[in-house]
Parts: structure tokens; sequence; C-alpha cells
């Protein structure tokens, strides 16, 4: 009677025997088209290892690898691509600019080789986003725009191991 009172009591409490708990996956976050900031203290830079994109079934994914500590950032709406530094506006087509902004970031090296290849004009011609410029590598900032079809919406997700900050732009 002992045994069956403590069985009882076990499933009561929720116990379970034998059988592991699945980790919920969280929903995914919802797209918005309004800005997004994240702050985060400038201690050491982190350093843009890369730039790649890819066209997902209604979303194109933009994934900024890093190698460091994750940088703060801002992705904003602009009406045009601009070169940090010399203020000169990139001639890229779109309707619509997406600017990410990284802060304390850079994508060269101590000895000033860039760590992200070719450019600053990447084509893409995905769903939506139509090219990558890399607008600047300067004053501890790293911005990148994205030139898009039209505006919409879009999420930003931070990824580990290895560490990357994914813009989803929706089609």
């Amino acid at each position: 009677m002992k045994l069956r009172a403590l069985l009882v009591a076990l499933v009561a409490a929720g116990a379970t025997f034998g059988v592991a708990a699945q980790p919920v996956a969280a929903a995914p976050k919802p797209f918005s088209k309004k800005e997004v900031t994240v702050t985060r203290a400038w201690n050491a830079p982190a350093t843009v290892a890369g730039v790649r994109y890819a066209r997902h079934k209604g979303y194109d994914r933009v994934v900024v690898d890093l190698k460091g500590p994750f940088p703060g950032y801002t992705i904003r709406w602009v009406k045009k691509l601009i070169s940090d530094g010399s203020g000169m506006p990139y001639n890229v087509k779109g309707k619509a600019f997406l600017e990410v902004r990284l802060g304390w970031a850079r994508a060269h090296t101590d000895a000033g080789k860039p760590t992200w290849a070719g450019g600053p004009i990447y084509k893409a011609d995905l769903g939506n986003l139509t090219r990558v410029v890399r607008t600047g590598d300067y004053e501890g900032y790293v911005t990148i725009g994205l030139a898009l079809k039209k505006k919409a919406g879009f999420r930003v997700l931070e990824q580990k191991q290895p560490d990357r900050i994914v813009i989803d732009v929706a089609h």
C-alpha cells in the first residue's frame, strides 16, 4: 500500500519514468519594420569574418559571421547607402535600404588586411535582397547595407558556436 501511495504521489507531482523532458523550441521572432538597437560595452572589438546570404521560403537570410565578442548594433531604414568616411553614396539598385551598423567592430586585421574579402558590392538577387554592400569599416564601426526590392519586415537573431548575427528579411 505504501508503494502505491508513493507512486501516486510521484505521478501527481509530475514525475516521469524513463522519459527525458524534451526542450520546447522557442517560437520564431516576428518580422517587423521597426529599427532594432542593441547596446553593449566596448571592451574588445568584434571582427567581421564574413557575410553570407541565401534565399529561404518567405524570407532572405543575411548572416554576419563574427570572431570575438558580440558587438552592439543598430539596424535601421535609410534613404541611401552611404560610404562611411567619405560620405559618398553607393549607386545600387533598390527601392528600400537597411543599414546594419556594428559598433565596436572591425572588418580588418591588426595589420590592416580585410577579413571580409571582395566587394564592396556583392550581388545577391534573391527574393527581396538584391545587393549586400560593405559601406564601412571606420573608427570602430562596420556598416553593411542591404539593398531590397521593397520595404519589408525583418527580424534579428544572435546565434552562437559559431557566433553570428542573423538578419531575416521578408519577401
